[in-house]
């Protein structure tokens, strides 16, 4: 993924499940438990994280001047399971409603193939250069301070040829709101959601179930960051 100049910006987060030192792209450890309220709490379930990044490392000047965009200092990274769902969730420790702006992104490869998308679907200058390519890409707007921060998220995939599924809210925040049907937002907790191909889509041959699922789905490497107009600043790693 492409790195551009740190200037003064609004921030988007692109997560990743990542391990070890050199927090590379992992296979997904099935923590099972009795169910995951989807409210942006992270309950005891969820366990040891299954990546961490130093708090504190934002750039500055630049993100980590601006209480706008200080939520994006991505720390700890889980994911457990329930009967039906693979859920992942985020430390977001700085996030506030009232006043953090920008978009969130999460890309997932299925069956780590070189087959996939290979650029931001929402057209921003990103690359992916990973040798497993995403299957696909949860994109949205944080609820935030300001009117785009409106939680709009959109769940798309690749068909072998380009991204679909634009023009949904599939995450289901309404405007003013922080919990939906598929994402949910706490301030000064984090983020949360069911894994989305095992909840809405199925890529042929692949097993639904979360027990086989963390031997299969493979979320990818990197904290993407972007200003209001789309201009990316890095990631993290």
């Amino acid at each position: 993924m492409d790195r551009l100049p740190f200037i003064w910006r609004a921030v988007m987060l692109a997560m990743a499940l990542l391990l070890g030192a050199a927090l590379g792209v992992t296979k997904v450890p099935a923590h099972a438990n009795g169910g995951v309220l989807l409210d942006g709490v992270r309950e005891a379930t969820y366990g040891a994280p299954v990546a961490t990044d130093p708090a504190g490392d934002l750039t500055s000047p630049g993100p980590g001047e601006w209480v706008g965009t200080q939520w994006a200092d991505l720390t700890a990274l889980y994911v457990t399971h329930d009967a039906q769902y693979l859920y992942i969730y985020a430390d977001l420790s700085n996030y506030s409603k009232e006043s953090s702006s920008g978009q969130i992104g999460l890309l997932i490869d299925v069956g780590g193939t070189l087959q996939g998308g290979t650029r931001d679907p929402w057209g921003n200058a990103i690359t992916f250069d990973h040798s497993w390519k995403p299957d696909f890409v949860v994109r949205g707007n944080i609820p935030g301070a300001y009117l785009g921060d409106n939680g709009w998220t959109e769940l798309l995939w690749w068909d072998g040829a380009a991204w679909q599924g634009f023009g949904n809210n599939w995450g289901g925040i309404s405007t003013g709101g922080q919990v939906g049907s598929r994402i949910a937002y706490a301030d000064s907790l984090g983020v949360e959601f069911p894994d989305p191909p095992l909840r809405d889509r199925r890529i042929p041959g692949d097993d639904p179930s979360p027990a086989a699922l963390h031997h299969t789905r493979r979320l990818h490497q990197g904290c993407l960051r972007y200003d209001p107009l789309g201009r990316p600043i890095s990631r993290m790693g």
